[in-house]
């Protein structure tokens, strides 16, 4: 607001892109288990700070790409809005919480370390793992961020240490359950890449044919649960097919949609 107040176009436009990136990279892709959520409230809450922003962001580029905003705007206002983005009001800034930005900031921060050492180490971020230390006084005793980064990291605990030489600390050894739930996750994502190739709408449910060795069946029955709400499955049925070959941790796998 205040670039374009001076007319400075190059100094307006240039957050817009920072912003987007961390809007795709982190909130939408950290909602995205919140949009289709059993949780009523949450889901709605959810998607109405997702409308709420896509409906501010599109104001915000207007004035630099019209037809887009136009597009974007359309596609999240409600009747009680305008009839055009090229309508609206300017958005008013309102107070920040520097604090929580801050905060999150950091979290970011040892996010990426952690992923650092998860690559260093060779071990995917589907593969879930013991423990991080970290070493921060500004996020101690904050259990919700704590939390956060855990998911991130996929890790069973989060400690704040403040005895460790670096700011964070792996814990690599991978014991038989945590490399149970690792083939899980692996499954999972191999089921999602299968429906997307199958240009399913990701809202669509299915029945999924599954053709597999005896030890993957067993780990894929003792975890439906898991699997059918990922994945957006209505049942699982274990039977030979033709269909798509794939390999999880060398065990092959055939994915079929039941018909």
């Amino acid at each position: 607001t205040q670039a374009m107040d001076c007319y400075e176009l190059d100094k307006a436009t240039r957050p817009i892109n920072l912003f987007i990136d961390d809007l795709s990279t982190w909130y939408i892709r950290r909602s995205r288990d919140r949009f289709k959520s059993e949780d009523k409230k949450d889901k709605e809450h959810a998607l109405r700070t997702t409308r709420v922003t896509l409906l501010t962001l599109s104001k915000i580029m207007a004035p630099f790409m019209p037809f887009y905003a136009e597009t974007l705007y359309l596609s999240v206002k409600e009747d009680s809005d305008q009839e055009s983005v090229h309508l609206c009001n300017w958005p008013v800034s309102k107070s920040i919480d520097e604090k929580i930005l801050n905060e999150m900031e950091q979290v970011r921060n040892i996010v990426s370390l952690g992923l650092e050492a998860r690559s260093t180490a060779g071990i995917k971020v589907r593969q879930p793992l013991l423990e991080l230390k970290i070493k921060s006084k500004k996020l101690k005793g904050n259990k919700e961020l704590f939390s956060l980064i855990q998911e991130e990291i996929n890790v069973k605990k989060v400690v704040n240490d403040e005895n460790i030489e670096n700011e964070v600390l792996l814990n690599t050894e991978l014991t038989l359950e945590l490399k149970c739930e690792g083939l899980v996750r692996d499954i999972i994502r191999q089921i999602q890449q299968f429906r997307k190739n199958s240009d399913l709408n990701p809202l669509d449910m299915i029945e999924l044919s599954v053709d597999t060795n005896k030890e993957l069946k067993k780990i894929i029955e003792e975890n439906q649960k898991e699997i059918k709400q990922s994945a957006l499955l209505k049942d699982i049925i274990f039977e030979c097919v033709s269909g798509k070959e794939i390999f999880v941790e060398g065990n092959r796998i055939i994915f079929a949609i039941k018909q």
